[in-house]
């Protein structure tokens, strides 16, 4: 039997090559008169009685209706300026109540009235601190959102039962010492035999995630991992009746929720195809995020990085770290080789003019030397040492789109730290990764259902000290 994603099986996954893919100042009022010597000094305006102007005959009340009128002509102008304000304060989305006032932020549409993330209208916009001052109205910043240039994902795919366990053993000890987190994509059922929930490697997947529940995401991938049909040059779902896809959708979820005690949210499509027969299905099933292969979306969606299309974000891997199999079954170039293309597939996306997200796609059973796990080390380090990069699992960039702590902005991504797994740290030094665009404020552009669209590249850097495809 040949062993699903052993390098037999993977000579003929179709690993392809494509090029790189080249957002009055003084804080007081003055009382009446202020202006004047003595100011703030009431002064009475009396109105003259008959008697007055006849005795007169008006020219000593002159003075004071003069007076009289030029207080009454001030009270209009005081009127239409505060009316001005307020209504310059509505059309910019000025908002005061119990929490004070706060103009547009991040999930709050720039063309209308302010809106949260989940839709409630004038409800504060996050991100922002609603406060009254003695002066002007002002937005704090909430230190918990924080600009990203880029999205960086690691996806495993093919980990399953007794094939070069010390391989997959080894690749997660990179990322947990690391600290980075990767979704490990896992074969529910290697020919007729599902997963055993008490078996060692059930058992081994679900000490990782109760040593490090952040850094481990178990996605599905596929059912049995075999080639069903010819859409796309191989898949095990594209082109193959509904019920059939939703039997193996069905079966495979079920089999790993009970391997790693948790349903899985993320679905991995074996050899990165699928059709909208699946994502139907997968909707049917509660999954939130699908993940193929850009030249797949590219030929079949006409799109490529993250979007939402049938009901889920698709997100699809940018580079694989094996660009193709020798005929011996080898990888046909050096580590060095490898780490120069990563490098450059990875700047490439970084310097983009889209709301970036780089997937970086792995198949464990290649890592078994220590050279080649050298390689990932070395491109994990460029890409941590690169600012404005936000390293997270596929399943909680789909859930933060969803919740609204992940908003797409013109500059990149803005994303609530607090809500969202695996924040780098804060500080002076070179753990902070984070960026700001050029002019140090957020855009304030909400969620698309496009989640990849034109960004401003240029940005002030926080210090911190793409080929495309393959197949799975």
């Amino acid at each position: 039997m040949v062993r699903v994603g052993s390098i037999t099986e993977c000579v003929g996954c179709g690993y392809r090559v494509d090029t790189p893919l080249a957002s009055d100042g003084r804080g007081g009022e003055h009382g009446p008169g202020g202006d004047e010597p003595g100011g703030g000094v009431d002064r009475a305006v009396t109105r003259p009685s008959l008697r007055s102007l006849v005795s007169d005959g008006g020219r000593g009340s002159a003075t004071v209706w003069r007076r009289t009128a030029a207080v009454a002509l001030a009270l209009v102008v005081v009127a239409a300026t505060v009316t001005t304000a307020l209504a310059v304060g509505i059309g910019g989305d000025l908002r005061i109540g119990a929490g004070g006032a706060a103009g547009p932020a991040a999930g709050a549409s720039l063309d209308g009235p302010a809106t949260a993330p989940d839709g409630t209208p004038g409800a504060t916009a996050p991100g922002v601190t609603s406060t009254v001052p003695d002066g002007p109205a002002t937005a704090t910043p909430d230190p918990e959102w924080r600009e990203y240039r880029t999205i960086v994902v690691f996806r495993n795919d093919d980990p399953q039962p007794g094939y070069r366990p010390e391989a997959m053993r080894a690749l997660d000890r990179v990322f947990v010492e690391e600290d980075v987190p990767v979704t490990n994509a896992v074969i529910p059922a290697v020919g007729s035999a599902e997963v055993d929930p008490d078996g060692r490697f059930c058992r081994y997947l679900r000490e990782r995630a109760s040593e490090h529940p952040d850094l481990f995401e178990f996605a599905t991938h596929g059912y049995t991992h075999e080639r069903a049909s010819h859409f796309h040059g191989g898949s095990e779902f594209g082109d193959r009746p509904a019920a059939e896809q939703r039997r193996r959708i069905d079966r495979g979820t079920a089999a790993l929720t009970a391997c790693v005690g948790e349903r899985p949210r993320t679905f991995v499509a074996p050899m990165n195809t699928y059709d909208r027969t699946t994502t139907r299905a997968l909707a049917d099933a509660n999954y939130t995020v699908v993940s193929g292969s850009t030249w797949f979306t590219r030929a079949y969606y006409d799109r490529e990085g993250a979007f939402r299309a049938g009901g889920l974000t698709h997100v699809p891997s940018t580079e694989a770290f094996i660009a193709e199999w020798s005929a011996t079954g080898a990888a046909n170039e050096s580590g060095r080789e490898t780490e120069a293309r990563l490098r450059a597939s990875f700047d490439a996306t970084h310097r983009s003019d889209n709301a970036s997200v780089y997937v970086q796609m792995l198949h464990y059973q290649h890592f078994t030397t220590s050279e080649r796990r050298a390689t990932l080390r070395g491109f994990i380090d460029h890409v941590q040492s690169t600012p404005g990069v936000r390293f997270m699992t596929l399943g909680d960039l789909g859930a933060g789109l969803e919740s609204g702590a992940v908003v797409r902005t013109d500059d990149g991504w803005r994303v609530n730290d607090a809500a969202v797994p695996n924040a780098p740290e804060r500080g002076d030094g070179s753990s902070d990764r984070g960026w700001v665009p050029e002019g140090g404020t957020d855009s304030g552009v909400g969620p698309s259902e496009e989640l990849v669209g034109p960004a401003a590249a240029t940005a002030v850097r926080v210090p911190r000290a793409v080929a495309r495809g393959g197949d799975s």
